[in-house]
């Protein structure tokens, strides 16, 4: 029978034929084969058959793969010799797929001035038909943020964590997303009626002592909550939002006394990830109010950070630790030389999972139930937690692009993220992303060479989400000469004009040799297998190569590890 499908770079496939004589008597027939994107390997494009009469007999055409895509054959057969010809032909399309064993790798950087020089050599001994190198640029590093931001801005719900969440989407992008014209983006008037409202209903749900539940009826504060009512008026006062008084100066005055709340109220990692997300709120706030400052910021800062015994992370996570960063670095006077901030960026290099293109955090607590319950606590929250105070601390850092790609990896496929907190963090970080390094406006050309040759340019003007790609085939990068090394190049990526650029230098091929050697990069990937009805008809040779019996039933068993967040899997 035909097969069902190739893969490019199969070398022994056969196209089998047959042909039945329902005549009564022997007849002779030529049989011949044409195609395209496949070719014969031994040259021989038909046969001259005799058929004896009402017999059949099978003929084999040996082909091997072109390139990737659809492979079509015709093959017909018509009697030799007779007055009465008979005849009869066929036409079969068969899918031909990418290699099994295809590779990629890729680089990523970000370019503000002039250009970079990249070494590019293609590997030996692949095929020229296949893959090649990719340059793709962008003017931005933030994908659109409207599905976050209106996700929350029309959230059904209004719980304190739900307004305050809603609040902090307004102030995050509500005008970064009027500078980039987003459809159904509502207009500043109806932005500052929807934060008003907010206020006023956080104002019917604040209790006496300064504290919120989630509801009016709620039989207890939630300090979380509070916590996170407390840094969405902070912020919208630093807008110069018009934030009630009497609720403001209350919460303040509440969250600065977190240490009495929340100490013997929960364990040890949830009380200090309380504090600290209390005292990062109160190192935010451009005007202190009375009894609050910077030395006394700094004080419960490094408290908080000593009871969780620092970066040994006995007790603090990520998310707490960068929090008490951020406190520190900007409530000290000598923000660089602060000895737990140096410490503190030490252990992120040290600690942060990383890739070529993104990076993250994966945290958890000794009591996850209490850490979702009470903290509301995610990986994604994290990481945008993190690369936002990497923004204050250490601009210069290379991880923040990557915290920025991974985090917008991590979005579902409806546009945003799982739920209000992650949502409202992430735009929270990615407005300081825009703000830090995205604030000209783009216009620049980007344009490539490799060698001395032009390989195409792209213009960017204004605010724009799209990329642009310029490919180079493989057989462009391959020498002429299969045995030889191919020689290395230099492409040059050049941006003239002003922003930011960003880049992605991808190579993709296949090579010749299918027997690769075990290769992981993050994924772990075994395979063994086994018979189902007698273990004898599967068997492993001492070359590792897996010998089955024909037409028998063999079991599959894959195992997958993998040792961080991935995306698009």
């Amino acid at each position: 029978s035909l097969p069902r499908f190739m893969n490019f770079g199969d070398k022994n496939v056969e196209l089998s034929v047959v042909l039945q004589n329902q005549t009564g008597e022997a007849v002779k027939v030529e049989v011949g084969v044409r195609m395209t994107n496949i070719q014969l390997t031994n040259n021989k494009q038909g046969y001259l058959v005799s058929l004896p009469a009402g017999k059949r007999t099978e003929l084999r055409f040996p082909v091997e793969t072109v390139k990737p895509g659809s492979a079509r054959f015709q093959i017909g057969a018509a009697t030799t010799g007779r007055k009465d010809s008979f005849a009869d032909a066929t036409t079969t399309t068969v899918p031909v797929y990418t290699p099994a064993t295809s590779e990629a790798f890729a680089t990523y950087g970000e370019i503000d001035e002039g250009g970079i020089f990249q070494p590019v050599r293609a590997p030996c001994d692949v095929y020229p038909q296949f893959g090649g190198l990719d340059i793709q640029s962008s003017s931005t590093a933030i994908a659109s943020l409207a599905d976050c931001f209106l996700y929350l801005y029309h959230y059904e719900f209004s719980c304190s964590e739900q307004t305050a969440s809603r609040i902090l989407s307004i102030v995050a992008v509500a005008e970064i997303l009027q500078a980039f014209n987003v459809n159904n983006c509502p207009s500043p008037t109806e932005v500052k009626s929807n934060i008003q409202a907010s206020f006023k209903h956080l104002q019917e749900l604040q209790r006496r002592d300064g504290g919120f539940g989630f509801w009016v009826d709620s039989r207890s504060v939630s300090l979380h909550s509070t916590n996170h009512v407390a840094h969405a008026l902070v912020r919208a006062k630093n807008d110069h939002h018009e934030v009630p008084h009497s609720v403001y100066t209350k919460v303040i005055s509440f969250i600065s006394n977190m240490n009495t709340h929340a100490r013997g109220a929960y364990s040890k990692h949830c009380e200090l990830s309380l504090r600290a997300y209390s005292v990062y709120t109160l190192s935010l706030m451009d005007q202190k109010v009375s009894g609050v400052s910077d030395a006394s910021i700094l004080r419960e800062a490094e408290s908080i950070f000593e009871e969780g015994k620092g970066v040994t992370a006995t007790f603090l996570t990520a998310e707490s630790i960068a929090w008490l960063c951020f406190a520190m670095y900007v409530s000290n006077s000598d923000k660089a030389q602060h000895k737990y901030v140096k410490e503190i960026l030490h252990w992120i290099a040290n600690r942060v999972n990383e890739t070529a293109e993104t990076a993250n955090f994966i945290t958890s607590f000794s009591d996850p139930g209490e850490s979702k319950m009470i903290l509301l606590h995610s990986n994604i929250r994290t990481d945008a937690v993190v690369v936002d105070m990497l923004m204050t601390v250490d601009p210069k850092n290379y991880l923040i692009p990557k915290f920025v790609k991974g985090i917008q990896a991590h979005k579902g496929a409806n546009g945003r993220y799982k739920n209000t907190q992650e949502n409202a963090f992430v735009l929270l970080a990615l407005k300081k992303y825009f703000n830090t390094f995205e604030a000209t406006v783009p216009d620049f050309h980007a344009r490539v060479w490799l060698g001395e040759t032009f390989c195409g340019e792209a213009a960017f003007k204004g605010r724009t989400a799209d990329s642009a790609t310029i490919k180079v085939p493989m057989s462009y990068l391959v020498s002429d000469k299969q045995n030889e090394s191919p020689e290395s190049k230099n492409l040059i990526l050049h941006k003239e004009g002003e922003g930011r650029m960003y880049y992605r230098l991808g190579m993709t091929f296949a090579p010749r040799d299918l027997n690769m050697a075990a290769l992981s990069c993050g994924f772990t990937v075994s395979r063994a297998y086994e018979g189902v009805t007698s273990k004898g008809h599967v068997q492993k040779s001492e070359n590792g190569e897996w010998v089955f019996a024909a037409g028998e039933l063999v079991r599959v068993r894959i195992t997958l590890s993998n040792q961080s967040r991935r995306y698009h899997v």
